[in-house]
């Protein structure tokens, strides 16, 4: 939260944004906590059925709420038949 003293009534505070990392292949996006990684992947443009994701090396559901902070690894599904 940010302390702002300049209000006329009184002290106020206001959120600070929250962010998490995505890794991509070699890029990392920052994208806002709170949301889905599902939501992130497809604001990021990206189908989120072609990963799974994990987080600490451990995979993940695409329906996992972004907690502050964390950093999520993409990992390219290959599949044929």
């Amino acid at each position: 939260m940010v302390l702002d003293k300049n209000q006329n009534k009184g002290i106020f505070f206001y959120p600070l944004a929250m962010s998490a990392k995505i890794t991509i292949g070699s890029k990392e996006h920052e994208v806002s906590s709170g949301q889905t990684i599902c939501d992130a992947v497809h604001s990021l443009r990206f189908s989120p059925d072609a990963f799974i994701f994990m987080i600490s090396d451990k995979p993940v559901p695409m329906d996992t709420q972004i907690s502050d902070g964390v950093q999520i690894k993409a990992v390219k599904v290959a599949s044929g038949g």
